[in-house]
């Protein structure tokens, strides 16, 4: 290990640990020291090595250059919390989460610097929303303005749901999307508002129709300019404040009339058809879904909204869905984890590499205009790595992965 010492700032390694929800003891370990020396360097009565701050910067994702500052970087506000897991309306977030809206906020804070030359023209047309707006009629209208009508989204893959195309469909109004990894007890989507990048995250480790779903709940956040974190559940609404559950609410009712327009003859025959006592049969509700490409919880706002089943139910239900969903995903997970023993005796690996990582987090549409922009000389490749999150020799994978995947502009 180099044992050259770093003049870091103390302030700014407290504001670096501070700001990833870390604890000092994590930051000791990645440096490979005891307690009581990371402590003095918070203190300032000695210096960690060049090498250890890189370990540390490293570990929070902050630049290491970051440590030499004078005083600690102004950070934006952090991100409203509307899950129903915790409703004080202020951020406590795990290091993991954490990192997701830090690289979010990374990627629209590099993408404003070259945007330019990657997405010429590039500007949000998102209409601007209140709450004393009907959310079914605006949802209506934006669905206009994206132009995806309900036969096109019926011809979407059944196990995609369509997450490809309305990804592509939101990125052509201007609309970041982002995929993140962390638990799905801990969210199932964030906003990030921004005049120009704005941004709308969502789960990968949710269900294809979830995560549908939570991309628009997002969009509806972000038409009500607002930067927040989500986890969408109606079952702990009781939990929620009076304001929180009025925006969520909100955001439920555009996500759903967004992905099954309420004008739509096809939809509501579908809606009418089902059996008085099948109101809320799983088996009937998801055939309904999968015919739309949507989540069976859609449906299910469509029949509030058509009033076939009382408002005062929905949590009841809900929460028997969210049982059964349970349920699956740990019939789902056993499968997974046996096919993966199974696979490792067999010397077989299944994991993504980074380059299609990326592409699954930036999105497709953003991720082959970066990659077009670095071969035409318009952006250095070390701006495009910046943009995908990946290093040199993932990003030359790049192409390739196109091809496979049939990527196009």
């Amino acid at each position: 290990m180099s044992s050259v010492l770093a003049p870091i700032t103390k302030e700014v390694l407290v504001w670096a640990r501070e700001t990833s929800n870390r604890e000092q003891g994590e930051l000791a370990d990645v440096a490979g020291v005891l307690l009581d020396r990371y402590l003095e360097w918070e203190a300032g009565t000695s210096q960690p090595t060049l090498r250890q701050v890189e370990q540390i910067a490293n570990k929070v994702k902050i630049p290491t250059i970051v440590f030499f500052l004078a005083e600690p970087p102004s950070e934006p506000k952090p991100l409203l919390d509307y899950r129903t897991v915790t409703n004080d309306g202020q951020a406590g977030y795990s290091p993991e989460l954490t990192l997701e809206i830090r690289k979010a906020r990374y990627l629209q804070s590099r993408l404003g610097e070259c945007s330019d030359d990657i997405v010429p023209g590039w500007h949000s047309g998102l209409p601007a929303l209140n709450l004393t707006d009907n959310p079914i009629e605006k949802a209506v209208e934006l669905r206009a303005l994206i132009g995806v009508s309900l036969d096109q989204q019926r011809e979407f893959k059944a196990e995609n749901r369509g997450l490809r195309e309305w990804r592509k469909a939101l990125f052509n109004i201007g609309i970041l999307t982002f995929g993140f990894r962390v638990p799905r007890t801990e969210a199932l989507g964030f906003s990030i508002w921004h005049d120009r990048f704005s941004l709308a995250a969502f789960n990968l480790e949710g269900y294809k129709a979830q995560q549908v779903f939570t991309l628009f709940h997002e969009l509806a956040h972000l038409a009500l300019r607002q930067s927040v974190v989500s986890d969408l559940g109606e079952g702990g609404f009781d939990r929620l404040t009076a304001q929180v559950k009025q925006v969520e609410i909100f955001c439920n009712r555009f996500a759903s009339a967004f992905l099954l327009p309420p004008g739509s003859t096809s939809v509501q025959d579908a809606i009418d058809a089902i059996p008085k006592d099948d109101l809320t049969s799983i088996e009937i509700i998801d055939k309904i879904a999968k015919r739309f490409r949507v989540s069976k919880y859609v449906v299910l706002h469509r029949l509030i909204e058509s009033g076939r089943i009382p408002r005062d139910t929905v949590s009841s239900v809900f929460s028997l869905w969210r049982k059964h969903d349970d349920d699956e995903d740990e019939k789902r997970e056993e499968k997974v984890k046996q096919r993966t023993e199974r696979d490792k005796q067999k010397g077989k690996t299944i994991a993504k590499s980074p380059a299609a990582e990326s592409v699954i987090s930036r999105g497709e549409s953003l991720a082959i205009r970066v990659h077009s922009a670095t071969k035409n000389g318009l952006i250095h490749s070390s701006d495009a790595q910046d943009l995908l999150g990946i290093k040199d020799h993932n990003f030359e994978s790049l192409e390739g992965l196109f091809e496979r995947w049939r990527v196009t502009l």
